[in-house]
């Protein structure tokens, strides 16, 4: 199913080459697998592939800037995974101090002006994501008020 297109054959395909499930472990292999259900928009590939990038995995190379962009974009996506990434971030000055539109890390960071979840290093980036942060922003809306929000994400 995985070699098909399944995307949910491709994360947990992942999954198993990542904890050698029932199959050697391959960092490798479970970072191709997760690319491939990632750039289907699946937020647990991008969580776990951006989590790989962000620490560096036995043979998956650091990249961090593309590793917090991931896991970012798991976050908008509303995956709980996600969420608990940017909660509980061992390193939260990558994942949550950073741009979620390309991954910058910058000083001084615009953030998202109604409930201060999202961060953003440019006007561009904010207008390149706004298709994918307002649905997010409607959701944090209609669950809670803004300060339980803003206590969720710090």
């Amino acid at each position: 199913a995985a070699d098909q297109g399944d995307t949910t054959a491709q994360y947990f395909l992942g999954l198993a080459h990542l904890k050698g499930l029932g199959v050697p472990a391959d960092a490798s292999e479970a970072a191709r697998l997760f690319r491939l259900a990632a750039d289907h928009q699946v937020p647990e590939a991008q969580f776990e592939l951006g989590r790989m990038l962000c620490e560096g995995y036995a043979d998956v190379p650091a990249d961090k800037r593309a590793g917090a962009r991931l896991v970012a974009q798991a976050a908008q996506r509303a995956a709980e995974v996600g969420k608990e990434a940017l909660r509980d971030a061992d390193e939260p000055e990558v994942v949550v101090a950073c741009c979620i539109g390309c991954g910058a890390h910058h000083r001084r960071m615009m953030q998202c002006s109604k409930y201060h979840t999202a961060r953003f290093c440019s006007s561009e980036c904010i207008k390149n994501m706004w298709p994918t942060h307002r649905p997010s922003c409607q959701r944090w809306q209609a669950e809670g008020s803004k300060s339980e929000l803003v206590a969720r994400f710090r």
